[in-house]
C-alpha cells in the first residue's frame, strides 16, 4: 500500500532567475569565447534540471528528499532529531530579512534544507508538529520516571539543566530565552550570561523549551 503523502515542497525559483541572470550576463561578457558561453549555458541547464528534480515530501513517518543526487528517506522515531537556524539577512547593513536552514537527522540519515525551499516557514511548522508528536510520549515517560532527556550537550531533568560540566537548578534560574541565534541561561546572583549555546546545536527545540518551562512552571508551584 502506498505511502500516504502530506506535502510536498519545491525549490523556489528565485535562486536560479538569479543564477540564470548571472551566466547570461557572463556569457554576454564573453561572447567573443564559445567554450565560455557554452560552459554557461550547459551550466543554466543543469541548474534548472537540478531545481525541478529536487523536492522535499513529507509523509506522517518519513520525510524523504528526492534529488539529481538519487534520494534520502529519514525515518521519524524517538531517534529523530530536528534542527533550526535562522541566519539575519543584510544589504550594506541595513536587515533584509532571514534565511531559514532545517536538518533532520536520524542516525546515519539525514536531509538538510533551507530558504531556497518554497514554503519553507509551513515545512519548518508542519516539521514542529511532527518532533512533538513523535517525542510525546519519550517526554512522558521522562517526567514519569525522573529521568534527564539529552538535547544534544543540554540534559534536563526534573533537577535542573545540565550543560557539559555546569549544572543549574530550575531555583538558581533567573531567566532563560533565545537572543540573536543563540539560547541562554542566566542564574540567580550572577552577572551576565551563566552559558550561551546557538540554537543549531540544539537538537529538537519545540520538546526543549516545553520540557523547561513544564519544569520550571513545577517549580512555581508551591
Amino acid at each position: 500500500m502506498a505511502k500516504r503523502q502530506i506535502a510536498v515542497y519545491r525549490q523556489s525559483y528565485i535562486l536560479r532567475i538569479m543564477a540564470t541572470a548571472v551566466l547570461l550576463f557572463i556569457a554576454f561578457l564573453s561572447s567573443s569565447h564559445g567554450g565560455v558561453v557554452l560552459g554557461c549555458f550547459i551550466l543554466l541547464i543543469l541548474i534548472w534540471i537540478w531545481g525541478f528534480k529536487e523536492k522535499i515530501l513529507l509523509y506522517p513517518h518519513q520525510l524523504k528528499k528526492e534529488s539529481l543526487f538519487g534520494e534520502t528517506v529519514v525515518p521519524f522515531n524517538a531517534r529523530t532529531e530536528f534542527y533550526y537556524q535562522f541566519v539575519s539577512v543584510s544589504v550594506s547593513f541595513v536587515p533584509v530579512g532571514q534565511h531559514t536552514y532545517i536538518t533532520v537527522k536520524n542516525g546515519p540519515h539525514k536531509v538538510k534544507m533551507n530558504s531556497n525551499i518554497k514554503d519553507i516557514e509551513a515545512l519548518r511548522q508542519s516539521l514542529i508538529q511532527v518532533e512533538i508528536a513523535v517525542l510525546k510520549s519519550h517526554v512522558e515517560q521522562s517526567i514519569q520516571n525522573k529521568t534527564s532527556l539529552d538535547f544534544g550537550v543540554l540534559k534536563v531533568s526534573a533537577v535542573g539543566v545540565a550543560y557539559r560540566n555546569k549544572m543549574l537548578t530550575y531555583a538558581e534560574i533567573e531567566d532563560f530565552g533565545v537572543e540573536n541565534g543563540e539560547f541562554y541561561m542566566k542564574k540567580i546572583g550572577v552577572r551576565g550570561h551563566f552559558f550561551k549555546i546557538s540554537i543549531s546545536e540544539i537538537p529538537n527545540m519545540s520538546t526543549f523549551f516545553a520540557l523547561l518551562e513544564y519544569y520550571f512552571q513545577q517549580k512555581l508551584i508551591p
